[in-house]
């Protein structure tokens, strides 16, 4: 269930986590608030550079044995264990070829026990949120998540139409609508897999991950879901086939003391060390952000940036991608003058 907080509660909490930002002598704020100060910066580690890749459609020999090895070990695995993935060899053996399986080697670094269990705890997972008669069908808007559209409109998540400086995805949040949103956390969750399956349609962010953009200006304590973001959390590192890279928190200090303790015990020791928070003026923070790959071009109006972001043209768009649509309607890439990928909308 999500966590209650009491929103009327306007005190000093007695223990503020020891890294909050603050403003001193007028510079950006930002602190990494669960990260001690000796632990290294992996920001720009990249997994997948360290094994040969496959050239177009074919397959270095590495990644055939990989492949093969994983599927040796699939069928030693019980069937009560592998029944979701089980049912969708059976019945959709297109979402579950080679190039899915490799997915999860690549991201486990070609560690075959544990790309196995990522692989199964993701079908576990997708037949859990999307229940027995859409988890195996596609992840598209016409698919497995046709009951959900109403959700991704809302606007509370969404995937930003550019890459950051380092080639990595932008999933962005936006307390706003969220503010406004009677969605329950079944109805988030959808979205949130939706959106990362979307950022996985480029090879590039395959390999070099995603970043969670947060604008909590209007955070309110009883909006707080902690099953949502648990889901979220756990989902985002340990079940897709993508790394979770950054998450960058703006304008929270209303909010974060009061929910620092549930957040950290959300997040993997990995994720702690990326959480960064940044506050202060949205020029303050604009420079704060600039410092991990983010300029304002990668970043919303209502951050200060200079990106326009509507939810309606994205679901329109998707709806034209995913039908085959040609010519004007489609989502084009293009390079921008500080060389992320810009999408090209009507």
């Amino acid at each position: 269930m999500p966590m209650s907080l009491n929103p009327e509660d306007s005190r000093t909490p007695s223990k503020m986590p020891k890294s909050m930002p603050e403003e001193v002598g007028g510079k950006p704020a930002a602190a990494r608030p669960f990260a001690h100060m000796d632990d290294d910066d992996d920001d720009d580690d990249d997994t997948f550079n360290s094994h040969p890749s496959s050239t177009g459609n074919h397959l270095s020999e590495m990644e055939i044995a990989a492949v093969r090895e994983l599927k040796e070990e699939l069928a030693n695995i019980p069937h009560e264990k592998k029944s979701s993935l089980a049912y969708v060899q059976r019945i959709q053996p297109d979402l579950v070829d080679d190039a899915h399986f490799l997915d999860f080697i690549r991201v486990e670094d070609f560690n075959i026990d544990l790309a196995l269990k990522r692989l199964l705890r993701y079908w576990e997972h997708r037949y859990k949120i999307f229940g027995p008669k859409k988890f195996a069908l596609p992840m598209t808007l016409s698919g497995a998540m046709r009951d959900h559209i109403d959700a991704l409109k809302h606007g509370f998540l969404t995937i930003l139409p550019v890459r950051d400086l380092a080639g990595r995805a932008i999933i962005y949040s936006n307390s706003s609508p969220y503010m406004k949103s009677n969605l329950r956390t079944d109805q988030k969750i959808p979205v949130w897999w939706y959106l990362l399956h979307v950022a996985m349609e480029n090879p590039e962010v395959k390999k070099k991950g995603f970043i969670i953009l947060a604008n909590s200006r209007e955070a309110r304590l009883n909006n707080f879901d902690g099953e949502w973001s648990l889901a979220a959390c756990f989902s985002g590192d340990r079940d897709f086939p993508i790394r979770w890279r950054m998450a960058h928190v703006c304008h929270a200090n209303a909010v974060f003391p009061y929910v620092a303790s549930a957040v950290k015990a959300f997040l993997s020791p990995k994720q702690r060390k990326s959480f960064i928070l940044h506050n202060g003026s949205n020029d303050r923070v604009l420079e704060s952000l600039s410092e991990y790959h983010l300029s304002a071009n990668c970043i919303p109006v209502d951050l200060g940036g200079n990106i326009e972001v509507s939810t309606e043209r994205f679901v329109q768009e998707r709806m034209k991608i995913e039908a085959g649509a040609s010519g004007g309607g489609e989502m084009n890439e293009a390079t921008d003058s500080a060389g992320t990928i810009q999408v090209a909308l009507p």
